[in-house]
């Protein structure tokens, strides 16, 4: 039998998440596939990769975030229904898995959670222009604050999950991360 990259990623995270990403090894997750190392690095460099894709990949499954958002009645609660989606998507990881993220992120030129090329992640642009959109329409109806361009609403709210995604994850999740970005969102997207 032949297994799958996308076999081998998803056994490779769920390995991540029981023992930590330090605590899992390209060995163990071989094993774990019945796979050589040969096969292992045929589809990835290392298991930093796999962990840099995850949440990259993630974000691209749109079909829950746009159902969620279809059933939300103002402009401004369709905004955190997609942000939640990446909120939630963090806290699922666990504090050790998402530091281990911000970690690798910030070695390989912190390319995925940078608030100033967030919108150009690639695997993440249908993720970006909903958002995009959603803000922008709600600055039109007046849901939320105009005075600012939306990009920069973005921005700011980026900066402020990715500040409280580095602070939740070194605490070791000491305290409710989708409750304090809830705070900032309703002070950014007054």
């Amino acid at each position: 039998m032949t297994i799958t990259k996308d076999e081998i990623f998803k056994k490779a995270i769920e390995l991540f998440k029981k023992n930590g990403f330090e605590g899992t090894s390209v060995n163990a997750i071989c094993e774990a596939c019945n796979v050589t190392k040969g096969s292992f690095y045929h589809h990835f460099k290392s298991k930093d990769e796999i962990l840099l894709n995850f949440y990259r990949y993630s974000l691209k499954d749109m079909a829950d975030i746009l159902l969620n958002v279809l059933d939300e009645e103002s402009d401004r609660q369709k905004i955190w229904t997609v942000l939640e989606y990446s909120i939630d998507l963090t806290i699922g990881m666990g504090a050790d898995l998402l530091k281990a993220l911000i970690l690798i992120d910030i070695k390989n030129g912190n390319k995925i959670l940078n608030p100033y090329s967030i919108l150009e992640v690639e695997g993440t642009e249908d993720y970006s222009r909903l958002l995009m959109h959603l803000v922008e329409k709600a600055q039109k109806s007046g849901a939320i604050r105009n005075d600012v361009q939306a990009e920069e609403l973005v921005f700011a709210f980026t900066s402020a999950l990715i500040g409280v995604a580095v602070n939740w994850s070194a605490s070791g999740g000491s305290y409710d991360e989708k409750q304090e970005l809830r705070r900032l969102f309703d002070i950014i997207f007054q």
